[in-house]
């Protein structure tokens, strides 16, 4: 359980994100029923890989950017509010 629960938080979940929906042929409703379903995401490209195709790197692009994004912000709200909480 806590291994399915980690394994979004591992580097290669963006691919397996980006890859899931190339496979779904970018249809979302079918690409949603398979994100609920899935538990463990550390297991998703064992038979295939992403194809690096144009589509897949601007997505696979846009998450990386809104993670650091969000990252970011966070540091930032974390550090502004005097806490103690190193970083």
């Amino acid at each position: 359980m806590l291994k399915n629960w980690l394994s979004r938080y591992n580097f290669r979940y963006p691919r397996s994100l980006v890859y899931m929906l190339q496979a779904s042929e970018y249809n979302v409703r079918d690409y949603l029923v398979w994100y609920h379903r899935t538990h463990n995401f550390a297991r998703i490209e064992k038979r295939k890989q992403l194809e690096m195709t144009l589509k897949a790197r601007l997505i696979l692009g846009f998450i990386w950017i809104t993670l650091v994004f969000w990252v970011t912000v966070v540091m930032w709200y974390v550090n502004s509010t005097g806490s103690d909480v190193p970083l």
